[in-house]
């Protein structure tokens, strides 16, 4: 990969890395809101179903936090590589990932090929 490319991929990184951040600080606010099971705001009577609306909320935020939080960490991963010359490069094979494919998912850790090869096991 020649050096502008590289450039390139390290700055659609790193703004793809700020706002993954700016989504979790999101969830996280909402959160510590205290927003759940807060019925002493609300000018309607408790009805005990919003418990269970309630707890699948934050259960789905909490599954969406967590897919953001692992998604930094491969951001981070492929920074990383950025700094000792192996990104871009298949974990599997060693053959080089195309350009089109790191596009679509910077932080990507193999090719198609060996991408299709372990999906199919």
């Amino acid at each position: 990969m020649d050096k502008k490319t590289k450039k390139t991929f390290e700055e659609i990184l790193k703004k793809l890395k700020q706002e993954k951040e700016n989504i979790l600080k999101g969830f996280e606010e909402q959160l510590s809101s205290n927003d759940y099971n807060n019925s002493e705001t609300s000018t309607y009577p408790y009805h005990s179903a919003d418990i269970g609306t309630d707890a699948a909320m934050l259960e789905s935020n909490t599954i969406n936090m967590n897919k953001v939080m692992e998604e930094i960490r491969e951001i981070d991963e492929a920074l990383i590589k950025m700094n000792d010359n192996t990104y871009g490069v298949c974990e599997i094979c060693g053959e080089e990932i195309s350009d089109k494919r790191l596009k679509a998912i910077p932080f990507v850790r193999s090719c198609i090929k060996c991408s299709d090869k372990t999906r199919k096991k």
